[in-house]
């Protein structure tokens, strides 16, 4: 679970989840309508596999609702298609409304840093400031290192998704059962040398994980090596809209003082 907070620290704050059944797509023709496919013929397989939701023409992003568990994989072959400036997994709030974002990262300093203090700290993350918050101090808009479209997409999701939410609730599940768990895949020296590893060899098509089926293949069984990405989304909008519908409703006075000042849709 993410959050922002709007307006200080008396101000609305938003909890954004990802179910992994959103995906975000921004094309490179403006203008193009989010219920017509502006994707090219290797990418309809995926474009298939989405149910337009929303859009804003005038910026080329199209919101598209995909299976649970199915929305990494997808934005990853989506982000490769050339008539594809940007896909990415979409957010949901605590509604189960779908949030959009953009690529940038929000960083926001202490207030005691210097300038060149928060410049040193972005360039060692890797990040470049694309503009400063005018509303904040020590505030930046950063963007990823360039690249091919996944290796970009590689590094949002270690640098951002993975370390910040993903690790974090690892760590809390295993500390919770008294378990020292342990990510082998994230060792420095094998996430060093797959940084420079061609980004062909880490997807073919619609195939992820390229190289390391390969690799263990003559390992484990096929059952194992093929297996589909299990997500682990939780329902929440599902259950909103059935298991949970009626206890909700007798508690809506309860969720609507709770809401506070959050603002009205539209």
């Amino acid at each position: 679970m993410l959050s922002c907070r709007f307006g200080g620290g008396s101000g609305f704050r938003l909890e954004l989840e990802d179910n992994e059944d959103l995906v975000v797509v921004r094309s490179v023709r403006r203008g193009a309508r989010h219920d017509v496919s502006p994707l090219s013929s290797p990418s309809r397989t995926a474009q298939d596999r989405l149910t337009p939701l929303f859009g804003f023409p005038e910026a080329g992003v199209g919101v598209y609702a995909a299976p649970v568990g199915d929305a990494p994989n997808i934005a990853v072959v989506l982000n490769e298609d050339p008539e594809v400036e940007f896909a990415g997994r979409g957010l949901r709030d605590q509604f189960g409304a779908p949030v959009v974002y953009t690529e940038n990262v929000f960083v926001k300093f202490r207030d005691d840093l210097s300038d060149s203090e928060c410049a040193a700290v972005l360039a060692e993350a890797g990040l470049t400031v694309k503009r400063t918050a005018g509303s904040a101090p020590n505030a930046y808009f950063a963007g990823a290192p360039t690249g091919s479209r996944l290796e970009r997409l590689i590094y949002l999701y270690a640098t951002t998704y993975l370390r910040d939410d993903i690790l974090v609730k690892v760590d809390r599940a295993s500390m919770a059962c008294s378990l020292e768990v342990r990510a082998p895949f994230l060792d420095a020296e094998l996430v060093e040398f797959l940084g420079r590893v061609p980004p062909g060899l880490k997807l073919r098509r619609f195939d992820t994980k390229h190289l390391l089926k390969r690799a263990m293949a003559r390992t484990l069984p096929p059952g194992i090596v093929d297996r589909p990405k299990k997500g682990f989304g939780i329902p929440i909008a599902e259950w909103f809209r059935h298991d949970l519908r009626d206890a909700l409703r007798d508690r809506r006075p309860l969720l609507e003082k709770a809401a506070g000042s959050r603002p009205s849709p539209g």
